[in-house]
C-alpha cells in the first residue's frame, strides 16, 4: 500500500478488531462471573429462609421468601427442588418438608461445587485475556512509534536538515531516490525546487562573474583615457599652448572638476568589483590609530577650509589596531569628508575614539548637519544610494563611498553604521576588533 495514512488505517483496523474481540471476551467472561456470584447468593439466602420453615412462627414469612427467590435460581434443577420445598411446607407434611429441604441441600452443594470451579476458570480468563489485550496496546504503541519514527520522522528529519543546509548556501548532498509516500512526494518536491534553485544560483554566479569582468574590464579600459583627459585639461589650463580668456578657463575647469569625478567613481566601480570578486589584497599591521586619524584631517583641511567646516579632535589617545591603514584611511576620509560636505557653514565635525561596551574601538564622526532621516539610515550603506530630502539637498558624488568602507570595516570584522536624528546631526562610526593600548614591538609607523 502507498499511502501511510493507508497503511496506518489499516494496521489500525486489524490491531483495533482483535483488542475489540478481547475485551469482548473479557466482558462475557466478567459478566458470567457477576451471574454465578448472584446464583450463589440466591442459594444462600434460600438456604436460610429454607431453616425457618421448620418453625411455624417464621413459616409464612420464610415461604413468601422462597417464592420471591423460586423464579431467580438457575439451573432449573434448583428451581425445581425448591418448589417442592414450597409444596411440602404447604401441605404441613414434617417428613415430606425434611426429604424436600434435604434434596434441595443435597442440588444446591453440588451447584455450588460446580459454581466455585467455574469461577476460578472464569477469573483465570479475565486476567488472561486482559493481559494479552493490554500487551496488545501496548505493541500498538510501540509499533506505532517505530514505524512513524522509520516512515515519517526520520525522513522529515532529513529532509529540514538539508533545507537548513540551503539556508547557509550548502548544496552538496546527493539526492536519494523518495519512498512511494507523502513523504516522498514531499521529498520529490523539495528536490524539484532543490534542483531549480541549484541552477539558477549556477547561472547568477555566472551572471555575477561576468558583470564583475566587465565592471573590472570596464574601469581598468576608462581609467587610462581618463587619465590622459585629465592631463591634457591641466595643460591647457595652465596656459602652455596659448593663454585662455576667462570664459574657456572656467569651461577647463567645470571639465577637470567632472574628471576628477569621472575617475573617482572608476576608481570606487573597480574596487567594488575587486571585493566582491574576493581579489581586493590587504595588509594589515599594527599601526597607531591616532595617527591615521591626524593625517587623514590634515589632508582634508584644505576642503574644510572651502567649506567652512572646524574639524574637531576628541579623546584621540594612543591605540593601535591591526588594519590595513590604507583602507581605514579610505574609509576615515569618506566619513569626514561626508561630514564636511553636510555641515552648515561655521559647523563641527568631531573625530573620535571610544572603546564599546563589547570592547571593541570604536572611531566616530560627528556633524552638525540637518541630519539623516530613518528610512535613510537603512539605505546609504548600499551601493549607489544617497540620503537627500528636503533638509539634505544631493551632494555631488558616486554614491559608492559607504558601500565601499562597510566592505572595508567588515574585512576587518568590524561593524559600520550611523546614528542620526532629523535636526540634530549624525554620527557616522565603526568599530576594530583588533586593538590595544599597548605599542607592540612590531607597530608601522603611519606614513
Amino acid at each position: 500500500m502507498r499511502s501511510i495514512q493507508g497503511q496506518l488505517t489499516l494496521f489500525y483496523l486489524v490491531f483495533g478488531s482483535i483488542v475489540a474481540a478481547l475485551c469482548l471476551k473479557v466482558f462475557e467472561n466478567y459478566k458470567l462471573q457477576s451471574m454465578a456470584h448472584d446464583q450463589l447468593k440466591y442459594g444462600y439466602q434460600a438456604e436460610v429462609n429454607i431453616k425457618d420453615v421448620v418453625y411455624i412462627n417464621k413459616r409464612r414469612y420464610a415461604l413468601m421468601q422462597l417464592k420471591k427467590l423460586r423464579p431467580l435460581l438457575t439451573p432449573e434443577t434448583r428451581s425445581l427442588a425448591l418448589s417442592d420445598v414450597i409444596a411440602a411446607t404447604n401441605e404441613g407434611s414434617p417428613s415430606r418438608i425434611q426429604s424436600t429441604i434435604q434434596h434441595f441441600q443435597n442440588i444446591n452443594t453440588e451447584f455450588k461445587r460446580v459454581t466455585y470451579n467455574n469461577l476460578q476458570i472464569l477469573r483465570n480468563n479475565i486476567e488472561y485475556y486482559t493481559m494479552i489485550t493490554l500487551g496488545l496496546i501496548i505493541a500498538l504503541y510501540l509499533g506505532t512509534f517505530v514505524y512513524l519514527k522509520q516512515k515519517v520522522f526520520s525522513p522529515l528529519h532529513s529532509i529540514s536538515k538539508k533545507m537548513k543546509d540551503f539556508l547557509v548556501d550548502k548544496y552538496t548532498y546527493q539526492f536519494s531516490v523518495p519512498p512511494d509516500n507523502e513523504i516522498g512526494d514531499l521529498q520529490t518536491s523539495f528536490n524539484s525546487m532543490a534542483q531549480k534553485v541549484l541552477t539558477q544560483v549556477d547561472e547568477l554566479q555566472a551572471l555575477d562573474s561576468a558583470k564583475s569582468e566587465f565592471l573590472s574590464i570596464a574601469s581598468h579600459e576608462l581609467r587610462t583615457p581618463m587619465t590622459s583627459i585629465k592631463g591634457s585639461l591641466g595643460l591647457l589650463h595652465s596656459g602652455v599652448t596659448e593663454q585662455l580668456n576667462e570664459a574657456s578657463l572656467n569651461l577647463i575647469s567645470i571639465a577637470e572638476t567632472e574628471t576628477d569625478r569621472l575617475i573617482r567613481l572608476i576608481n570606487d566601480i573597480l574596487d567594488l568589483s575587486k571585493i566582491e570578486a574576493r581579489m581586493l589584497d590587504f595588509d594589515k599591521r599594527w599601526v597607531n590609530v591616532k595617527h591615521v586619524i591626524n593625517m587623514t584631517l590634515e589632508s582634508l583641511e584644505g576642503l574644510a577650509n572651502t567649506a567652512h567646516a572646524n574639524l574637531v579632535r576628541v579623546n584621540l589617545n594612543d591605540f593601535y589596531a591591526l588594519i590595513d591603514q590604507d583602507r581605514i584611511q579610505q574609509v576615515l576620509t569618506n566619513l569626514i569628508s561626508n561630514a564636511i560636505k553636510y555641515s552648515p557653514a561655521n559647523g563641527h565635525v568631531y573625530v573620535g575614539i571610544e572603546i564599546t561596551d563589547k570592547g571593541h574601538l570604536k572611531i566616530y564622526v560627528r556633524d552638525e548637519g540637518n541630519g539623516i532621516a530613518p528610512e535613510d539610515q537603512k539605505l546609504i550603506f548600499e551601493k549607489f544610494r544617497q540620503a537627500t530630502g528636503k533638509n539634505n539637498p544631493l551632494v555631488k558624488g558616486t554614491g559608492l563611498g559607504l558601500a565601499i568602507a562597510k566592505a572595508f570595516v567588515e574585512e576587518h570584522s568590524g561593524t559600520i553604521g550611523v546614528n542620526s536624528k532629523p535636526g540634530h546631526g549624525s554620527e557616522f562610526y565603526f568599530t576594530l576588533p583588533e586593538w590595544t593600548d599597548k605599542k607592540p614591538s612590531n607597530t608601522e609607523d603611519a606614513a
